[in-house]
């Protein structure tokens, strides 16, 4: 018998076009199962039986329901236990679990709860009963699944504003800040650390404090050239900065810990999580990469200084011996500023004809925030209306 065939329910009803969820019945009692699939297929919701727990784990990590009738009293696995595995699940531990019992005990409803289970339907089963408690918890879970959907566009949002403005501030920011992500997504990918969207996101705003420090300190502080005990106490600041401004955020707080630590931080301890300080040494370890980077130019000098310190993870050093740099084609082309694309790169700097004020840099990508100004900035007869661009090829 095939794996598939080994979970196949032992009743199924299906109505794609009128379903109002899909829910998922556990009970060893065969009897019981007709019954409560006759109930909800009225109530058109598509129907999967199991009459054991088994079974029914493998269905549902293939197809998770959207919500579980399931029997507390079963062979081999009872329901509690069942229930405690799928709430261990990250994908299933959302899924409401309503159980099925003739116990009517508080002392077992409690136990129901305290393993996960969302609510209880006491046997022997009532139409009205089952269909109300299977909505309302239906009704809970897409609610908080809409919640959690704004929640993550708020998010995105957000984070995709500050990122904005750090693209307004210079480009020669935003360069440095893709590259630092970049390094850091590879690697992240190759320690396989769980979670990466916290360290890759940590790595994209890294910089963000630098739009209080004048670009020329930035880029000459960045480089390690001489600098004064005042510039290098402004630069070394910039991490608090931007620390404060992402750790507001709700969810982004360890995002915030890890761009506080970038560069060390003497007056604050690592924290406890261990997680959490494997990837602020992730960071520090790109953030000295991509300093060294800016300088030297070649991956192996760079490399043989920061092994010279010994202050790095080996295992981010060994990561980062194999990052080899992506490097773009692009095309040069005069092109109009109201056809001009997110991702293109000026080739010349902007200039206002009046002023001779630069009003965006040479080597600046463009996202739709800028190309609006250069649009507005055309209207009006201030900019030329072609520019240099570097489009990028493929």
């Amino acid at each position: 018998m095939s794996e598939l065939e080994t979970i196949t329910p032992q009743f199924t009803s299906q109505e794609p076009a009128l379903a109002h969820g899909n829910i998922m019945i556990v009970d060893d009692t065969p009897a019981n199962l007709r019954l409560l699939e006759e109930m909800l297929r009225e109530q058109r919701y598509t129907v999967r039986s199991f009459t054991r727990a088994r079974l029914a784990l493998a269905a549902a990590a293939q197809q998770r329901p959207d919500a579980i009738l399931l029997d507390i009293n079963m062979p081999e696995m009872d329901g509690y236990r069942m229930c405690e595995r799928l709430k261990a699940d990250p994908t299933l531990a959302e899924t409401p679990v309503i159980f099925l019992s003739g116990l009517s005990a508080a002392e077992d409803k409690v136990k129901g709860f305290r393993v996960g289970g969302a609510d209880f339907v006491c046997k022997p089963f009532q139409l009205e009963e089952v269909n109300a408690r299977v909505e309302m918890q239906l009704k809970l879970a897409r609610a908080r699944q809409a919640e959690r959907d704004l929640l993550e566009k708020t998010l995105n949002g957000i984070v995709s504003t500050l990122f904005d403005l750090l693209q307004l501030t210079s480009p020669i920011l935003t360069g440095r800040s893709n590259a630092i992500r970049d390094v850091a997504s590879h690697v992240a990918g190759s320690l396989a650390i769980p979670g990466r969207w916290r360290i890759e996101l940590a790595a994209q705003l890294a910089l963000l404090g630098c739009i209080t420090i004048p670009v020329e300190l930035f880029q000459r502080a960045y480089r390690e050239d001489a600098i004064t005990d005042i510039e290098e106490a402004s630069f070394r600041g910039h991490p608090r900065v931007g620390a404060e401004m992402v750790s507001k955020i709700p969810r982004l707080e360890g995002v915030g810990i890890i761009i506080r630590h970038q560069l060390g931080d003497p007056t604050s301890a690592l924290p406890s999580d261990k997680e959490l300080a494997s990837e602020i040494g992730l960071l520090q370890a790109v953030i000295a990469f991509d300093r060294k980077m800016a300088d030297i130019r070649r991956p192996k000098d760079a490399l043989a200084e920061m092994r010279r310190a010994g202050t790095f993870d080996p295992r981010c050093l060994a990561a980062l011996e194999e990052y080899a740099p992506s490097r773009a084609a692009y095309e040069l082309c005069e092109i109009g500023v109201r056809d001009l694309q997110p991702g293109m790169v000026l080739d010349c700097d902007v200039v206002t004809r009046q002023y001779k004020a630069v009003i965006m840099s040479e080597g600046s990508v463009l996202n739709p925030v800028w190309i609006r100004r250069l649009i507005n900035f055309a209207g009006t007869g201030n900019i030329d209306n072609r520019l240099r661009v570097r489009v990028p090829r493929g």
